[in-house]
């Protein structure tokens, strides 16, 4: 559906058709879900942030302004930051858990595990997404600490080749994922 389509139904939306939230829902579901999936493991948590998120979008559809911006990128920002304020209420809940040890260790504890393996999914699905070439050299320059020159002779590719795929594979890392910046969650063992 187009953005024109798309705004009609906000606009229904916030004269309180449900016919319109419906029809809403049943066109943006599966886009949304997918954004949702990528942020929150768990598909049945993803699907109760979804519909949670819906109701906020229901409740906030006459703040929808369609000058300001297309209703789907507004949509997704909603679905967005439900799904990135859950993913940190559970690492928080999990954290919550931890039972203190008087043993000194140095082990990551149990969180940190959980929030370096939560995090280290979601680089590793955002990675598959990458072509192949630039992905692989995201993963040598940043895992196996290889530089950028001797990247370039081991693939027989130029350095300035290497150092574009690195910049726009960080680049399409940092819209994709939902931490400060790529090379934080490329440093994550």
């Amino acid at each position: 559906m187009d953005n024109s389509g798309l705004a009609a139904l906000l606009n229904g939306c916030a004269e309180g058709d449900r016919s319109a939230f419906s029809n809403l829902y049943r066109e943006t579901y599966s886009r949304l879900f997918a954004l949702t999936r990528r942020i929150i493991r768990d598909e049945d948590v993803a699907r109760d942030v979804l519909q949670n998120a819906y109701v906020t979008i229901w409740k906030k559809a006459r703040h929808f302004d369609h000058l300001k911006g297309r209703p789907m990128t507004w949509m997704l920002v909603i679905v967005r930051n439900a799904s990135i304020d859950e993913w940190r209420r559970l690492r928080k809940h999990y954290a919550d858990e931890v039972i203190e040890d008087s043993l000194s260790d140095t082990n990551p504890l149990p969180d940190e595990r959980a929030e370096r393996s939560i995090m280290r999914g979601l680089l590793e699905t955002e990675l598959g997404r990458l072509p192949e070439r630039m992905a692989n050299v995201i993963r040598r320059y940043f895992l196996n600490n290889q530089t950028v020159a001797e990247i370039s002779k081991e693939l027989s590719i130029s350095m300035n080749t290497i150092r574009s795929w690195l910049r726009r594979g960080l680049e399409r890392l940092r819209h994709a994922l939902p931490f400060e910046t790529a090379q934080v969650a490329a440093f994550i063992n």
